[in-house]
């Protein structure tokens, strides 16, 4: 069984669907998370939840009310966990939006939001959380996504971060091997998330012949953060089912 018992986790977006379900996985496989995410309400849902679930579980979990597109936010999220652990060893940086629109009609907002929340926010809190990361030797874990790979319909701005969020956790890979931090990607296909929940034919053209839930993301990530993930960097985990192929 992978374990993550002793070890202190940050992850954004975690008020609901992917980044919960991580948050719940890393809780239940020993870890101290601390939740990221802007609304509080469902935020702390989230985190009476684990709790509840989690009694003999050795590890402290936290919500921090973030907005990742401020800085200030980032920087007191990483200030927050290291004030309540002392360490910092695995970062996911999960928040995005995912925005569409025509080409003709893309505003000057909906690419600075996309590339704020997406792209933006993981660049700046990995910059805040690396001092940490380089004493316990820790890893990164960005949730890219298929769109980034496979452009489809009209998500121009959603493809456009996503693509760069794979780039740039090969090059941080890259260039923080020697201190043996690990920075990964996960590229979720098609998963059933709140936002699609109300789409009939959400697993449509999914060779696996079901859609992916949010724990299939999880367990992968739950992989990657762990021990056993030792000597890979650099890499991209697709959890598509085969949607790609």
């Amino acid at each position: 069984m992978l374990d993550l018992a002793g070890k202190v986790a940050v992850v954004t977006g975690a008020s609901s669907g992917i980044g919960a379900e991580i948050a719940r996985v890393f809780a239940l496989q020993g870890a101290s998370v601390v939740l990221a995410g802007r609304n509080a309400g469902r935020g702390e849902a989230v985190l009476q939840e684990i709790k509840q679930n989690n009694k003999s579980k050795t590890g402290f979990c936290f919500f921090k009310q973030t907005d990742v597109t401020v800085e200030q936010d980032l920087s007191d999220l990483v200030n927050f966990t290291c004030s309540h652990f002392d360490t910092l060893d695995i970062l996911v940086n999960n928040a995005g939006v995912f925005l569409q629109a025509e080409l003709e009609e893309i505003s000057e907002k909906l690419l600075d939001d996309s590339f704020a929340t997406n792209l933006r926010s993981a660049i700046l809190l990995t910059r805040y959380a690396l001092p940490h990361l380089k004493m316990s030797k820790g890893n990164i874990i960005n949730i890219a996504s298929l769109v980034g790979q496979r452009p489809m319909g009209n998500a121009y701005a959603y493809a456009a971060t996503k693509a760069g969020l794979e780039n740039f956790t090969k090059l941080a890979a890259k260039n923080y091997a020697h201190m043996q931090i690990r920075v990964n990607a996960i590229c979720p296909g098609t998963i059933q998330t709140p936002a699609l929940a109300m789409v009939s034919d959400i697993g449509k053209g999914v060779p696996y012949g079901r859609v992916g839930q949010t724990r299939d993301v999880a367990n992968a990530a739950l992989f990657l953060a762990s021990d056993e993930a030792d000597f890979i960097t650099g890499c991209t985990i697709t959890v598509d089912g085969g949607q790609s192929l």
